[in-house]
């Protein structure tokens, strides 16, 4: 029947692909619903199980969608398996303060910064940078965030409430004034600033009504936002960022940045042509060479979850992406990122952070240094994909 089905459409059944097409459509504005509006409608959702069983399918494998970030809308967000989550996060960040909010107490990371030092953190508004923001200000360390949007800011500031200690600001990380700007004062830097891309919806409908007909239904499409592009945020906006640290006498600059990077045909590359690892890869290079001391974090696939209640590992070059445990809560991310502020240890050093189930179920506190001297004095070689990263042409 599905043979008989996809002949029609081939044939010119134009009438039978448009009503797959509105149907489809609109099971996909139902699987976007709220909870509750699931639980009301059970029965109409029992009627429809055969074919919503397919779609369910369908939409966690259009979750590609979050391989290098997140829509910024909520309810456009869909139901995300555990197991895609270690691939899909590595680069993406969201601008929901909510779900940067821990309800437990979060434990105190040391941080080897005086008490005049006061940090940037650029690409405050995602969740992770929102975890590096609260646990500076829960040290007492005066920090500075950097917004892009007026929006994401007020959300922010909402979530941590008066801290003088704590000052927002919004501006474009690709403008040398505005960067200038935030960083006038600052001591240290954490760069967590990222090219975000945007499905576009319709590939999201046509993959739907190809799952219906057992087509193939290929991968959703992405776009940027217009001066969103890797070249632009990655590089342009990495490379004004660590020029305006040197003009201003930053003593460390600690970039965020993703595991894959000796990877050209890493599938992150190909959301959007955008060749996001590489242009990522080409502003460390560039870091590495300003002549400022630097940190360099390569994390694994993104958690949403309680830190502190997995082991840390780390290595350099992609060694880690050979294994099966390769993802890292991002709570344990933002607190390696700011226990290496001011530390001795992590000065030049560059290297990829994942996590694995402890030992005996339990594990010990965070201590970064130790941490650090697992990787015997090595760094991730930036001489490896070097070719590829150097014949990146900027478009503008």
């Amino acid at each position: 029947m599905a043979t008989t089905m996809a002949m029609t459409m081939a044939t010119g059944g134009g009438g039978v692909v448009r009503r797959a097409g509105a149907r489809a459509a609109q099971r996909v504005r139902l699987a976007r619903r709220p909870e509750s509006c699931s639980r009301s409608n059970g029965a109409a959702r029992r009627r429809s199980s055969g074919v919503d069983c397919r779609i369910s399918d369908l939409v966690c494998r259009a979750e590609e969608l979050r391989w290098v970030g997140e829509t910024t809308t909520a309810k456009e967000a869909v139901v995300v398996q555990e197991k895609e989550e270690e691939e899909l996060r590595w680069v993406g960040e969201t601008t929901t303060a909510k779900e940067a909010v821990v309800a437990q107490e979060e434990p105190a990371v040391d941080v080897s910064l005086g008490p005049d030092s006061r940090v940037l953190v650029t690409g405050a508004g995602g969740r992770t940078g929102q975890l590096v923001l609260k646990k500076l200000a829960e040290q007492g360390i005066s920090t500075r965030g950097l917004f892009r949007t007026e929006k994401s800011k007020k959300k922010i500031a909402k979530m941590l409430g008066a801290d003088a200690r704590v000052d927002l600001v919004v501006g474009d990380v690709s403008s040398a004034e505005d960067v200038k700007a935030a960083m006038e004062g600052c001591t240290h830097v954490v760069l967590l600033s990222s090219a975000k891309p945007q499905i576009k919806k319709r590939s999201l409908v046509r993959i739907l009504v190809k799952k219906l007909f057992r087509m193939d239904p290929g991968r959703p499409s992405f776009r940027w936002i217009e001066n969103g592009s890797p070249e632009v945020v990655d590089y342009l906006g990495g490379k004004a960022q660590i020029d305006a640290a040197v003009a201003a006498g930053v003593k460390q600059f600690v970039y965020v940045g993703s595991m894959g990077g000796t990877q050209s045909d890493n599938f992150l590359n190909t959301i959007g042509d955008g060749n996001i690892l590489l242009w990522k890869r080409k502003a460390e290079v560039y870091l590495a060479g300003s002549g400022m001391k630097y940190t360099i974090v390569h994390p694994g696939g993104l958690l949403n979850k309680e830190g502190g209640e997995r082991k840390l590992v780390i290595d350099v070059d992609d060694k880690i992406l050979e294994t099966k445990e390769r993802s890292v809560p991002r709570e344990d991310v933002a607190s390696v990122v700011v226990g290496c502020l001011g530390l001795d240890e992590a000065v030049d050093t560059a290297f990829d952070l994942a996590s694995k189930d402890p030992e005996g179920g339990s594990t010990e506190p965070l201590d970064v240094p130790s941490l650090l001297k697992t990787l015997d004095g090595k760094s991730c070689d930036y001489a490896l994909n070097s070719e590829d990263v150097e014949n990146l042409v900027l478009s503008q």
